[in-house]
């Protein structure tokens, strides 16, 4: 007989002018196949129609809760969500993405199997499918090396890749830096350094959608990159930890993100990607799966 899990779930979804994309975000979420969720919708001031979307979502489903604020970035909306989640887990999602309908389903039950702290998925990029990691085993990673090299943090630091226990944020003070864009980049690597352990799921992604008007592709934000790059290095450098390859540069990250992956093979049945780049990102390894 399987085990039934009990664990609820809060998800946390910051909206800001999203109404394009909001409707099939919150469709992906409400029809999970997974049902013990609490979904926690921040409107941050949005000046379009994603306030009259949220609502008639709220009638439809009741683990709709809908929090109205002045704009203050997803920083401050994640915030709040954090403060307002009564849930189990974590998950931040953001508006203009959406997951498969048994994302939670999978993940719950690696973390109930587990008691990780953080559960950590496979994603996919819209724009470039080659840059896309999609995790074929399960691996329970509890020393500093695996939890870092193996969630490949240096690379893709997306807070939404992961499931996280409410009390581990919470009993930690993980908040995030209220007014930062990019604020996801020490966010997450100080999760995974503080976690007891972290599971990885197979065969589940999260779906990022690219947009080339969103607030991570404006140009006026290039400062905030290159202060959350030196609040990644400060935490590095805040536990002492001098693992090869971690140390982020804000040139090469930029260069790494225009090109797209040049050349594959297939070794001992993994394949792995090799980044034709700079000296100081050397060759990315992803342990994937054929599709």
């Amino acid at each position: 007989m399987e085990k039934i899990i009990s664990a609820k779930i809060s998800v946390i979804i910051p909206v800001y002018n999203v109404e394009k994309y909001l409707s099939q975000c919150l469709e992906n979420i409400i029809h999970q196949t997974y049902t013990n969720l609490e979904i926690i919708c921040i409107n941050d001031g949005s000046a379009d129609n994603s306030k009259n979307i949220l609502k008639d979502y709220a009638k439809i489903d009741k683990r709709i809760r809908i929090i109205e604020k002045e704009n203050g970035g997803i920083s401050s909306a994640r915030n709040v969500g954090i403060k307002e989640a009564t849930g189990d887990y974590i998950h931040f999602i953001d508006s203009d993405d959406y997951i498969p309908l048994n994302y939670y389903e999978k993940m719950i039950k690696a973390s109930d199997n587990t008691n990780a702290d953080i559960v950590c998925s496979g994603f996919y990029f819209e724009e470039c499918k080659e840059m896309s990691v999609y995790y074929k085993d399960t691996f329970i990673l509890t020393n500093l090396y695996d939890k870092l090299y193996k969630t490949f943090i240096n690379y893709f630091n997306y807070v939404w890749r992961y499931l996280i226990k409410t009390s581990f944020i919470k009993e930690n003070n993980f908040y995030f830096i209220n007014g930062k864009v990019y604020e996801d980049i020490g966010y997450t690597l100080e999760l995974l350094i503080k976690a007891n352990k972290v599971v990885i799921v197979p065969k589940v992604q999260y779906f990022y959608r690219y947009r080339k008007d969103s607030i991570v592709h404006n140009k006026k934000y290039n400062n905030d990159l290159t202060e959350a790059f030196l609040r990644y290095n400060k935490v590095l450098e805040k536990y002492d930890i001098k693992l090869l390859n971690l140390v982020l540069s804000i040139k090469y990250y930029k260069l790494f993100s225009k090109f797209t992956i040049l050349k594959k093979f297939i070794y001992l049945n993994k394949t792995k990607y090799i980044l034709l780049g700079f000296i100081q990102w050397k060759v990315v390894h992803a342990k994937l799966t054929n599709k």
